[in-house]
């Protein structure tokens, strides 16, 4: 969930079910970048936990998925080094 805070250029990230917990609070008029740039990364930001979700589902069915030897060896590692990013870790810790 993204919202503004009225009369700022301050974009807030919510989480959790409903919204309510905070998890980023990005400054628009920092960094140099363009109000829609801040945006993007706002909504990238608040999507994370459904790819997460996502990347994890695939992992836990990938024998579902079409099988391609080299092709699914790298995105098998690619998704893996994604979720161990996401679970603060590097891949193999």
């Amino acid at each position: 969930m993204i919202s503004t805070i009225e009369g700022e250029g301050d974009l807030m990230v919510g989480g959790g079910s409903d919204g309510s917990n905070i998890v980023a609070d990005i400054r628009v008029d920092q960094y140099g970048l363009r109000v829609e740039e801040h945006e993007a990364n706002a909504h990238l930001i608040a999507s994370a936990p459904e790819m997460y979700e996502a990347l994890c589902e695939i992992k836990r069915n990938k024998a579902l998925l079409p099988y391609n030897k080299i092709f699914g060896l790298a995105l098998n590692t690619k998704i893996s080094i994604a979720i161990a990013h996401a679970e603060g870790r590097e891949l193999g810790t």
